[in-house]
């Protein structure tokens, strides 16, 4: 057959028929010692490459996936159709064309980092930016989140954009304008969800402002991004309803009509709005209709200040017989035995919002002053939004041992070591990149380890392999967040991590002698309610009221 073949195939398909492929193709592989070598590609599984140095060469070489960054296979006619329409603009024929890519893995995927499959899935999640269609952001992150390990290293990541297009999505503003709050360089997008984030408040003035930056920045960008951002201020300035500022609204409007609208504006703008830009004078102080619901992006007529119907049907605190972490006056303790006075300190690239305690990565820490911890019974809660797989969450221990919680490979690790004893390391559950999520960890006298959250369906239990039933480190020992414990125990085998970067919404650890004395020291604490993470279900308060009624 003339020409060559642009399309492999699956490695169970390659061994079937000897592990050849269909014709010479070159690739560059990259490996993880900085080499990128230009081979022929002879077969490629999930263990390695076999490569030739040229078509003429003879003898098969071989790299494993562990030697292996990356590697740029020969494109596909397919894939190169779709990214002609990605770069083109035609976003409708680039979502068809990369989703057959994606539909076709006997042709197109390759089990190596690199491979067009695990590509098209992140060229997809930027068709649904440039849409600004939030609802298919969030969805496509969580697919994204799971193609990592097979996609080149720079791919690997979610950005500070996505994740705040996610936290919009869920209605949670505060981590909308978190999420792209110490971005270095913003672009038009970052502004955008900034905007957005800050609507959602209920922040006019600084929503104003930041749909401001987009606009500004975007002349010559993505005209949709353009056009929203335009169209969101002047609806904001609108509702502000200030007379002193009608010129700033009717230089909004006017720029939009002129750009977007071929001298209208948007369907369904209130008629005052339409005169203004007409150059009319109109009263601002006695406009009140047509701006209480601005669309959403993708053009849904939900209100984005509609808060979440599971937290506005909350009743108040004195009937709850819990408490939501959120609502705890601060976001880190330590509860024990015996009175002591807790301080909170936050250092380097830390800092404390009404979110939690933000970290930047640089190694900033949170130093919360110990109790009595060592007692048989250890309740440890966690709720964090982690910006990257790998981090520190939380270390306490000293010189008789002492425990550790950290992020590992996007995994929650959990390392423990009482007196005298090993380190032992426990794999607790998967924490996505970007998303927020929560555990419970309980270790009891009976020496195991009790895990909930982390999306587990149901409680895991793990045994520990030392005979000490506490942890027995010193009194009063400091409780660290986002970076390593100053003082290192004499215990081997701790965890290494980076420092974290993210936001701990809370985290704590109560201790006590048995159960009963661990639930007493908590209800103290804890403005004597029982602390939860999210609101009971519907199911779960009417069974609470039920017993209550029967008492």
């Amino acid at each position: 057959m003339a020409g060559k073949f642009r399309s492999f195939i699956l490695f169970v398909f390659l061994a079937v028929f000897g592990g050849g492929l269909a014709s010479a193709e070159l690739a560059t592989v990259h490996l993880k010692d900085g080499r990128s070598l230009t081979v022929e590609l002879v077969s490629v599984d999930r263990g390695q490459v076999k490569w030739k140095i040229s078509p003429a060469a003879t003898q098969v070489q071989q790299f494993l996936r562990s030697q292996i960054e990356y590697v740029d296979f020969p494109p596909t006619n397919e894939w190169i159709g779709a990214e002609e329409a990605f770069q083109s603009g035609k976003l409708d024929e680039a979502i068809s064309l990369y989703t057959r890519v994606i539909s076709s893995p006997a042709s197109q995927y390759y089990p190596m980092p690199g491979n067009f499959v695990s590509l098209a899935k992140v060229r997809l999640l930027e068709c649904y930016r440039t849409r600004m269609d939030m609802e298919a952001i969030a969805a496509q992150a969580v697919i994204v989140r799971d193609e990592f390990s097979d996609l080149p290293p720079s791919y690997r990541k979610i950005s500070p954009e996505v994740a705040a297009w996610v936290a919009i999505s869920r209605e949670k503003w505060q981590e909308g304008v978190e999420a792209v709050g110490n971005v270095e360089v913003p672009n038009p997008e970052t502004y955008l969800v900034r905007g957005m984030a800050y609507e959602g408040m209920g922040a006019l003035e600084e929503a104003i402002r930041q749909y401001a930056g987009a606009y500004v920045l975007n002349f010559g960008g993505p005209v949709d991004l353009t056009k929203t951002s335009l169209r969101r201020s002047a609806e904001m300035l609108a509702k502000l309803k200030n007379e002193d500022r009608q010129n700033e609204l009717q230089g909004l409007v006017k720029i939009y009509q002129d750009l977007f609208g071929k001298g209208n504006l948007w369907e369904g703008a209130p008629e005052w709005l339409v005169k203004l830009a007409a150059g009319e004078l109109v009263v601002m102080s006695e406009l009140t209709e047509g701006l209480d619901t601005p669309e959403k992006p993708d053009g849904e007529s939900v209100p984005l200040g509609q808060k979440s119907a599971e937290l506005a049907a909350l009743p108040p605190l004195a009937d709850r017989e819990w408490i939501l972490t959120d609502e705890l006056p601060h976001r880190a303790y330590v509860v024990g035995p015996g009175e002591a006075d807790v301080a909170r300190t936050v250092e380097g690239g830390a800092s404390e919002s009404g979110n939690g305690y933000a970290f930047d990565g640089s190694g900033g820490k949170v130093m919360v002053s110990g109790v009595a911890a060592s007692q048989p019974f250890m309740r440890i809660r966690g709720d964090l939004t982690s910006e990257t797989t790998d981090g520190i969450i939380a270390e306490m221990k000293g010189g008789a041992g002492g425990f550790g919680v950290y992020l590992k490979g996007g995994k929650i690790t959990f390392a423990w070591a009482p007196k005298g004893a090993k380190v032992e390391a426990f794999t607790l559950g998967k924490m996505e990149e970007g998303s927020r999520g929560h555990f419970v960890i309980t270790v009891g006298s009976d020496r195991k380890v009790r895990v909930s959250g982390l999306g587990l369906e149901e409680q895991k239990v793990l045994s520990l392999k030392t005979r000490k039933k506490g942890l027995e480190i010193l009194d009063n020992l400091k409780l660290s967040l986002g970076d390593l414990h100053s003082q290192k125990p004499p215990n081997e085998g701790w965890p290494q991590s980076t420092p974290f970067k993210g936001t701990i919404h809370h985290f704590s650890v109560v201790c006590g002698k048995n159960g009963e004395q661990l639930k007493e020291l908590q209800q103290i604490a804890f403005k004597g309610k029982n602390p939860r993470f999210t609101p009971p279900l519907a199911e779960e308060t009417s069974k609470e009221r039920s017993t209550e009624e029967k008492k």
